[in-house]
């Protein structure tokens, strides 16, 4: 379906009557423009009444793999509910869908399964109908029809795999952000956002903390080969693009943090990599380098002064060699 477009949203975009006023008008947007299924989260964050992790900590430590997953995918299954509701309510008709009627069947791994086939034809026909499907995100069912989840970032990974199986155009992640930074703006103000990164660069930084995006919804962009692009709910503009760049990508590709209490890994991505001073490391520190991936072992304390400062150096080092 070569005009399809996947739009995912997470958590925060569903969480509020406001914020899903926002959800339903970029869905418009995208509609009148060609077909389009949403994919959604659980509403809100730890504490919001139906997050995951809410719903996780009804149940004992030791709880039954399935039960607990059962559980917590309802979360995603209120959310569908919810946004068809509304958008049918705002004149755009549509339908819930559950990973039961979705047909995303998955290995058996409860809490971490991987999809591994969905039944398309019914998403094909709710289109063909002029319905716009929401689809729960980080669900999946077993042959015996029991409920599985895919683990964090799971609604991600499922926005993914449904665009890259039913051969969309593109899958948007929409989220509280403009795109992807060259790290954390929260710790580097100062970053800047890319207009592109590599399907590679992105599934690096997100294995080593950048929490923009699952690893394994980028893993299964390259290997469907659809472009998976992240943007704002609330804010205009064109995102950033994951993507098979026609070339390497120079400069600061980006920096991650992961955090392994006391310690932690700063992990950062540029290309050349230039030699770093050491005097903008903290005492103590554990550098290892691999071609262009540079890993920090620091005190967790050090790790975001540390990023700010290497960060800085390497984005003067490039600007200063493009003059």
């Amino acid at each position: 379906m070569r005009d399809l477009i996947v739009a995912k949203f997470g958590g925060t975009s569903v969480a509020t009557p406001e914020s899903r006023q926002a959800v339903i008008r970029q869905l418009a947007r995208l509609r009148s423009a060609g077909p389009v299924i949403a994919v959604v989260s659980a509403m809100g964050r730890r504490g919001a009444p139906y997050a995951t992790d809410t719903l996780l900590s009804l149940l004992r430590s030791d709880a039954d793999p399935l039960v607990r997953d059962q559980l917590i995918s309802c979360g995603e299954t209120i959310s569908a509910c919810i946004v068809a509701d509304e958008l049918s309510a705002a004149g755009i008709p549509a339908r819930p869908f559950t990973a039961h009627t979705a047909e995303i069947r998955t290995d058996d791994r409860p809490g971490e399964a991987d999809i591994m086939e969905i039944g398309s034809e019914k998403l094909a026909a709710c289109l063909k109908e002029g319905v716009l499907p929401v689809v729960t995100g980080f669900q999946g069912i077993l042959p015996d029809g029991h409920v599985t989840t895919l683990g964090r970032g799971g609604s991600d990974t499922s926005a993914v795999e449904i665009g890259g199986r039913m051969g969309a155009k593109e899958v948007l992640i929409f989220t509280d952000v403009p795109g992807v930074a060259a790290a954390d703006p929260r710790i580097w103000p100062e970053a800047p956002y890319r207009k592109s990164v590599s399907y590679e660069d992105m599934e690096a930084l997100a294995k080593w903390g950048a929490a923009v995006i699952h690893p394994r919804a980028v893993a299964a962009g390259k290997r469907f080969g659809v472009p998976v692009r992240v943007l704002s709910t609330w804010e205009e503009g064109d995102g950033t693009l994951i993507c098979a760049p026609r070339e390497p990508e120079t400069g600061l590709i980006g920096a991650a943090i992961r955090k392994s209490s006391p310690e932690s890994v700063l992990t950062v991505l540029a290309r050349p990599f230039p030699a770093v001073p050491e005097v903008l490391l903290p005492e103590g520190a554990v550098c290892t380098r691999e071609a262009d991936l540079l890993q920090i072992r620091i005190p967790e304390a050090a790790a975001p002064e540390t990023l700010r400062r290497v960060c800085g150096f390497l984005q003067k080092e490039y600007a200063e060699d493009s003059l």
